[in-house]
């Protein structure tokens, strides 16, 4: 229901029909009203407009006001003043109208043109040629990583310990050490180092031996506790790997060393060589061979006693050194074959040849050209390397000549200095790719054509000498593994061999460290062949003959001809008779009288250590008097032993 209000509003506000009719009918009257106004304003515009000639007066009027014949006489001066002279006019005319007269031109500089741009590119094309047919020399790159191998292995990080159960890189400064377990540290292709349990070590220098880099005059490694094991791969003629401890720096290229290092620090070499240097004395040891240090004692080499030899972590490692040079070994030839490119086998080779010669000719300054010819030698080995692989072994012979005979006229040609540093560094870089190879491998080849061609530099007997030992050496210690191998025919074959090669034992200027070394590795052998005696006697008794010298002789315990109060009698005697005189040249001259009296004595060196420990070390320094005594009776004890 609507509202009543609305409702009377409507009603009151409805329009009726009559109004609605009148308003209408105003607004039509009001529309035809405008209507009209339009059309009245139309008229009048019509009226008012102005005719063409009213229109021109008023312009004419406008442009009577607006004309200033002033202005134009202004401008028409400043443009006098800009115009040029009429000479001036005329010679610019010429200038910009002349056109150069027509001539002949001779087409030869244009022709010279070419044929130097075709010169240049042909010789651009020589100059990369070889590119094309040499294979990039390549390194492999190779980091000294830690392998755990049982137990608890631990690195220190930021002084922190945490445990190593994979493979890792490492890095100088690292520490690492074993609680339970066993870890092995691969150096390169130079060697392998093995912890055993309960060691801490720490790592000094990574550098890989094999390539350019300078080796710095650190230790390898410093041993502060436990036992390690070091089988080096190094050639002599490079710095080894060395092993820092308390009592001395022990450094090993090629042989397998024992190392504990406790209260007293113990020496075993287990196979080839290590050297020791304690208190600024170089002691050298070989096969067999054993040593202790401690705080003010005078080393002693002793035998290393078949007890030891049977232990399980030396046979152990022993197993383990050869398969790893033999892993190494087939890895240095396989990176080197890699490296060969075009073979000789191939219809190629004779391009690539041309390539390397051209490569040489294009190369400016001596030193320069001298290093693209020692690149060019290193080659012929990658060839060889990749022949052996594929069993081409005859024409790896025929092909390895080529190699010694460019060093040779290399070494010839040369007049000293960068040239000469760049043959020495790679000889010495090709040694130490060849180090692991042994006599059994098909890379040995390799190994002796680089020791020809190091041989072949240094022309004095000694050097050849050496070379001679090193064969002999490799042959020996192949000897000593087909003995174990129990391969006898073959030993048989083998030490026939080398019957020629063992007569330059007798010559005097036979390196003596290269002579001990030998003879350590004949004693070795020569034990071995008295464990198959009865073998060998079916086979050749001739052996069994040959080798007789070298048996080594069964190590006694000492016999002891003095008491220990005897001993302490003797030791007593001496030190009263000197300190009877006040006079220091007196006392020493005493000192010389008692050690006189004693050379000779069966306890001379039991005597000797004694009195080391028990005359003071004043103004007449006996303690290093003595001390050399007992050196010049160990060399004295060795040299009797040859």
């Amino acid at each position: 229901m609507s509202d009543p209000v609305f409702s009377r509003l409507r009603r009151e506000l409805l329009v009726k029909g009559a109004v609605k009719t009148r308003i209408k009918r105003r607004v039509m009257q009001n529309i035809k009203n405008q209507n009209s106004l339009v059309l009245e304003l139309s008229e009048t515009r019509k009226a008012i407009a102005p005719t063409s000639e009213i229109k021109k007066n008023i312009w004419d009027h406008v442009y009577s006001r607006i004309h200033n014949p002033h202005a134009t006489t202004a401008l028409e001066k400043i443009c006098s003043y800009l115009s040029p002279a009429t000479y001036a006019k005329e010679r610019l005319s010429q200038k910009v109208s002349y056109l150069p007269a027509a001539f002949p031109v001779n087409a030869l500089p244009h022709r010279f043109i070419k044929l130097t741009a075709a010169f240049a590119l042909i010789g651009l094309v020589v100059r990369m040629s070889p590119f094309l047919f040499i294979a990039s020399p390549t390194v492999a790159e190779s980091k000294v990583s830690l392998l755990p191998t049982r137990g608890e292995v631990s690195i220190s990080v930021g002084g922190l310990w945490q445990p190593v159960s994979n493979e890792i890189t490492l890095e100088p400064g690292a520490m690492l050490r074993t609680r339970d377990g066993e870890a092995s540290i691969l150096f390169h292709d130079d060697g392998v180092i093995r912890l055993s349990e309960n060691t801490t070590i720490q790592i000094h220098e990574t550098v890989d031996r094999s390539g350019s880099e300078e080796i710095e005059d650190t230790p390898t490694i410093t041993l502060y506790v436990g036992s390690v094991w070091v089988q080096g791969l190094i050639p002599s003629q490079i710095k080894g790997l060395t092993i820092s401890t308390s009592f001395s720096d022990i450094t090993i290229n090629e042989g397998s060393v024992l190392i504990s290092e406790d209260d007293v620090m113990e020496v075993s070499v287990f196979n080839r060589r290590a050297t020791a240097v304690h208190e600024g004395q170089l002691i050298a040891m070989v096969s067999g061979e054993k040593t202790q240090m401690w705080d003010g004692n005078v080393p002693l080499l002793k035998k290393v006693s078949d007890k030891e030899y049977d232990d399980k972590w030396p046979r152990q490692n022993l197993a383990r050194d050869a398969v790893h040079r033999k892993e190494i070994a087939q890895m240095q030839q396989e990176r080197r074959a890699s490296r060969a490119g075009i073979l000789p086998t191939s219809k190629l080779y004779s391009i690539k040849r041309v390539a390397e010669t051209v490569d040489v000719l294009m190369t400016f300054g001596s030193d320069a050209r001298a290093q693209k010819r020692l690149e060019n030698a290193g080659r012929r080995l990658d060839e060889v390397a990749a022949l052996l692989a594929t069993n081409n072994n005859q024409d790896a012979m025929d092909h390895l000549s080529e190699y010694t005979d460019e060093l040779q006229q290399l070494s010839e040609n040369t007049d000293g200095g960068l040239t000469d540093f760049l043959l020495q560094q790679s000889l010495t870089e090709a040694s130490a790719e060849v180090a692991a190879v042994q006599p059994e491998d098909d890379a040995y080849l390799l190994k002796l054509a680089v020791l020809e061609a190091s041989t072949a530099l240094n022309t004095t007997d000694g050097g050849i000498n050496e070379l001679e030992g090193i064969l002999l050496m490799d042959a020996l210690a192949y000897l000593n593994r087909l003995v174990s191998q129990a391969e006898l025919e073959q030993v048989v074959e083998e030490w026939n061999n080398i019957q020629e090669s063992l007569d330059i034992l007798s010559d005097e200027q036979f390196p003596s460290d290269v002579r001990r070394e030998v003879l350590a590795l004949l004693n070795n052998f020569a034990a071995l062949v008295q464990d198959h005696l009865a073998e060998f006697e079916a086979i050749s008794p001739t052996l069994i003959s040959q080798v007789a010298p070298y048996i080594p002789t069964p190590e006694y315990e000492p016999i002891v001809l003095l008491s220990e109060q005897e001993l302490v009698d003797i030791v007593q005697g001496i030190r009263g008779r000197i300190f009877l005189y006040h006079m220091q040249r007196s006392r020493l001259n005493q000192l010389i009288v008692e050690l006189k009296a004693l050379s000779g004595h069966p306890e001379e060196g039991r005597i000797l250590r004694r009195l080391y420990t028990e005359l003071p070390n004043g103004p007449e320094n006996f303690p290093d008097r003595i001390k050399k005594e007992i050196t010049k009776l160990r060399w004295k004890t060795a040299v009797e032993t040859l």
